[in-house]
């Protein structure tokens, strides 16, 4: 009884040292997997160096003694490769709410395209200003004052521009062309203006203001293509509304001071012609724009040629120069009776010099 209760006490201690080199080897085998998912050199996590969020190697020992086994011949699963990582580029959200990796130099287009331009006009003007009080007559001579009797012969104006594309070909704009005219002189002879009477030789200090704001849409029709895929001939309709500012000042020193002003809208139609040799960085354009007159109504009408000269890019900013020649006419009349407001005014040839940025 003693040699059978001996033989089953050496079982159960063979067993109990089967089960502990069972154990001994799936942990050795946890820590070598361990260590072979971490990077060299790296030491116990801290603030600074977290876990990572990957799934820890089990061995097959570890994964059969959670289920109530164990095995002696375990063999160990790699752990799950971590997720790569962005270096220096950016992440973009997509629709589902995942993160998603752009490349360098690769950008997400704007559903809008934007230019703003900018423009200096000098050159010479001419006209007349008859301006009656409410169509009385003999409160204004007929075409009086001219222009160049008051002291007026050149214009310094600005003209500026911002548009909104939502196609390569379609845009609508607004902008404006600020004209201040100032001068003064000795009137070689005399005449009526809006019911105040200047002799022959007054001297007299003039100011005349003749802005207009436009707002419209246009449309480019590309009607030839470069070897390089650019458009080097195109043609670019436009159709606008307009609002005319005009001011006028007469100070005739003891004979009296005149003054009017009002605004007017208008229409004008128009288009440019533009031809890019080669589809490289310069093009030459060809504009004119306006509308038949029509009494109450402002007409305003352009003309001119220009280079243009793509010099500079810096990111989504394409830098252009301008250079060229400019005429524009101002018309207004309206059907007050018998002595009507008849505002005649020609601009040119002026110097047009502008930058343009596309972005």
């Amino acid at each position: 009884m003693q040699s059978g209760l001996a033989r089953r006490l050496s079982r159960m201690r063979r067993a109990a040292g089967c089960s502990v080199i069972t154990l001994a080897t799936a942990a050795l085998a946890g820590c070598m997997a361990q260590q072979h998912a971490a990077p060299p050199g790296s030491g116990a996590h801290t603030a600074n160096n977290p876990p990572a969020v990957t799934a820890q190697p089990r061995s097959s020992a570890q994964a059969n003694g959670s289920a109530g086994g164990s095995s002696a011949g375990a063999t160990t699963q790699p752990a799950a490769p971590p997720p790569p990582h962005a270096t220096g580029t950016d992440a973009e959200t997509s629709d589902d709410g995942s993160e998603g990796i752009v490349l360098p130099g690769e950008h997400t287009p704007l559903p809008l395209r934007f230019s703003a331009s900018a423009e200096y006009l000098y050159g010479p003007v001419s006209g007349n200003l008859q301006v009656p009080v409410g169509g009385k007559k003999g409160t204004s001579t007929g075409n009086q004052p001219h222009l160049g009797n008051i002291g007026i012969n050149d214009t310094n104006s600005f003209d500026g521009e911002v548009a909104v594309g939502w196609t390569p070909q379609d845009e609508a704009y607004i902008g404006g062309q600020v004209i201040h005219l100032s001068g003064g002189d000795t009137v070689p002879k005399g005449f009526v203006t809006h019911g105040v009477h200047v002799p022959k030789n007054t001297p007299v200090e003039s100011d005349v203001r003749l802005d207009w704001y436009r707002f419209g849409l246009r449309h480019e029709f590309d009607l030839s293509t470069a070897p390089n895929g650019v458009a080097d001939v195109t043609l670019t309709p436009w159709l606008e509304g307009l609002v005319w500012d005009f001011g006028y000042h007469l100070n005739a020193g003891k004979a009296g001071t005149a003054g009017r002003s009002f605004n007017e809208f208008g229409v004008q139609f128009g288009g440019t012609l533009a031809w890019r040799p080669y589809g490289g960085p310069f093009s030459i354009e060809a504009f004119a724009g306006s509308f038949p007159q029509i009494n109450n109504m402002a007409q305003i009408s352009i003309e001119g040629i220009r280079g243009r000269y793509h010099f500079y890019q810096f990111r989504r900013a394409d830098f252009s120069v301008l250079l060229g020649v400019e005429w524009e006419q101002q018309r207004f009349k309206d059907s007050q009776k018998p002595l009507n407001n008849n505002i005649r005014v020609d601009f040119g040839p002026m110097l047009d010099v502008g930058l343009k940025v596309d972005f």
